[in-house]
């Protein structure tokens, strides 16, 4: 197993540069809250945007204000209601755009690339489903359905990679996997193993892929976890990696990362204010 360490190195730093909420989409944040920048890194200030971050042909309008930064659970200067995620909503419901074209900014378009219509007007009226965007996600053989904590979240899906991010509670979750027959290396492994005879996916096999993992991303972050445990939930198994938040740029972090039949997955939870309820979320968000 020793050349599958690479691959599991590479992760890791990839779930470190993921945990920086700093980047979703276009979306990004900082301690100000959210806000919206193009590809010349202008900020969407004082408009309407009707804005599709994870490219499913479906949008919802946000309103930034004079600052660049995203309402939330808040009426905008011209009297309509946004809710903790920043959506629109009439009656409690997110308002969506389904027309692909409009959803990617190719309609309507401003400098910005993002569409400008106001919230307020007659088209985007015309233009908004009453329905809710999807409300369940799936990563892998995984089904996430943001709730609880997570339930008003912005959500992003970049391929193997959900991000969930609550404005109000300053949370996050990201799910992710890696189809390790995928990688060159690990493909080796799996021919040397076979010949050997040896199960990658035995209990002893996976218990050491998850130590290896530990292992390497304990060195890329120069900081071991203040404690590890074996969960069991209705998703599967999980070794569980807490940190400190001195060590994770003062954000409260947990890990769970799971390995099963050539499949490494990885959830990482952070909060400014406090540790995620994992149990909630693995027991409720996660089938």
């Amino acid at each position: 197993m020793r050349r599958s360490i690479p691959t599991l190195a590479a992760l890791s730093l990839a779930m470190t540069a993921a945990f920086s909420i700093t980047a979703l989409a276009n979306w990004h944040y900082d301690e100000g809250g959210y806000f919206w920048e193009n590809e010349e890194g202008d900020r969407l200030k004082s408009q309407w945007a009707w804005l599709d971050g994870n490219q499913d042909g479906i949008s919802e309008c946000y309103y930034f204000g004079e600052d660049g930064y995203m309402l939330s659970s808040a009426v905008t200067p011209d009297g309509y209601e946004v809710d903790a995620s920043g959506a629109w909503v009439v009656s409690g419901v997110i308002q969506t755009k389904v027309d692909p074209s409009v959803a990617s900014g190719q309609d309507t378009a401003g400098s910005d690339g993002a569409s400008q219509t106001d919230a307020g007007s007659s088209d985007a009226q015309d233009d908004a489903s009453s329905s809710e965007a999807p409300a369940s996600y799936t990563v892998g053989s995984l089904t996430v359905q943001p709730q609880g904590e997570f339930a008003g979240s912005l959500v992003i899906q970049d391929g193997t990679k959900l991000t969930m991010a609550d404005p109000a509670s300053q949370k996050t979750a990201i799910v992710l996997y890696v189809d390790m027959t995928q990688d060159p290396e690990y493909q080796e492994v799996m021919q040397s193993a076979q010949a050997l005879g040896v199960d990658l996916n035995s209990d002893v096999m996976r218990s050491m892929v998850i130590d290896i993992f530990i292992s390497s991303f304990a060195s890329n972050m120069g900081s071991q976890p203040i404690s590890t445990a074996d969960l069991s939930y209705p998703s599967g198994n999980w070794r569980q990696l807490r940190y400190d938040p001195s060590a994770m740029e003062g954000a409260y972090t947990d890990i769970l990362v799971r390995y099963d039949n050539n499949v490494f997955y990885a959830i990482v939870f952070g909060g400014l204010d406090g540790y995620v309820d994992i149990d909630a979320f693995m027991n409720n968000c996660l089938d």
